[in-house]
């Protein structure tokens, strides 16, 4: 009796305390510093919005906005110590900036052009036909990388664009496109003929070249809705409220009630989210909110854009008092 209650008590031990050599491994991210140094630049580029931006690393960045009064101002760059207008002229107004290294980016302007950059010089690669706006390129891979043009959605494979989508005749207009693993998501604006507050922010999910709605909502009822990536992973702005779309569902993350909020989001992980506020920069780790960053003035205002390396951060901004196009450089402080 006594051997058999002993290798019971064997039995329960090890089921308690030892692993499985096949159980899963812990997930634990830990929450993002707050420890930041900030730096404004101010660059000089009248008539303009510098808003897209890419970078392979923090010495080789590109930034580009739709106006400037020359073609001499619409696209700068930045090897670690300063900004610099492009050098060369480019007919395009550049309206987004996408790459995956230093050789191998791409930008899209108005007039339907489509430029890349191999290392050495922007080349004009595609013109879409209707001469339309290009107004934002994400991809995956070299070989999977999509354009949008606000009515219009196309893909490259690796060796040339092709026309995979077009919604001209209807209400639909495009905002962004972005890709988790094989699930390709579409975000925009479907607007009402005779009355803007019908207007919807919409969410679709892109599967073999057709439009599936997920998502639709009255602009005048949630103010905003965007999409994102925090690290690899699709996250979606409804209002207030961050979310993940999983088996159909939209499940909350969590909430921005806050006042001062700007309804726009970025960052590394669902513990390192920056939040676009009216009168600066906020920070969630996972716990709680805290400001970063506050303006000298309430007139300057983020762009719905952010680049993210280990322990630097770009955000662009317009201070619209006095005309200047900012980029806000904060660096960890080790």
């Amino acid at each position: 009796m006594k051997y058999f209650l002993f290798i019971i008590f064997l039995f329960v031990f090890f089921a308690f305390n030892c692993k499985s050599p096949t159980a899963p491994k812990s997930n634990y991210t830990p929450p993002g510093s707050r420890d930041y140094t900030w730096t404004i630049d101010t660059l000089y580029s009248p008539n303009n919005n510098l808003y897209a931006i890419y970078g392979a690393d923090t010495n080789d960045i590109w930034l580009g906005g739709p106006g400037g009064i020359t073609s001499y101002d619409r696209l700068w760059h930045y090897d670690g110590k300063s900004w610099t207008p492009y050098p060369h002229y480019l007919a395009s107004f550049p309206n987004t900036i996408f790459g995956f290294s230093k050789d191998n980016i791409w930008l899209g302007g108005n007039n339907g052009d489509i430029y890349h950059w191999d290392g050495f010089d922007w080349i004009l690669n595609y013109r879409i036909s209707d001469n339309g706006d290009v107004i934002y390129i994400w991809g995956i891979s070299p070989n999977d990388v999509y354009a949008l043009e606000y009515q219009s959605i196309y893909h490259f494979d690796g060796n040339s664009w092709k026309d995979e989508c077009n919604v001209t005749g209807t209400s639909i207009q495009f905002h962004y496109i972005l890709q988790e693993g094989n699930q390709v998501y579409v975000g925009g604006l479907k607007s009402h003929p005779y009355d803007t507050t019908k207007d919807s922010l919409v969410f679709y999910k892109y599967n073999n070249m057709s439009l599936i709605p997920i998502y639709s909502a009255k602009k005048d009822d949630i103010v905003w809705a965007d999409m994102n990536l925090l690290g690899n992973k699709i996250y979606f702005l409804i209002g207030k409220d961050l979310t993940r779309y999983i088996n159909g569902q939209f499940i909350k993350v969590t909430s921005f009630n806050i006042s001062n909020f700007g309804y726009e989001f970025y960052g590394r992980s669902e513990k390192d989210i920056f939040i676009r506020m009216q009168d600066g920069i906020s920070h969630y780790n996972g716990t709680d909110i805290q400001y970063l960053l506050k303006y000298k003035v309430n007139t300057t205002s983020l762009s719905n854009n952010a680049l993210f390396f280990d322990n630097d951060v770009f955000f662009t901004a317009k201070d619209y008092l006095y005309g200047g196009n900012l980029v806000i450089h904060g660096r960890i402080n080790n």
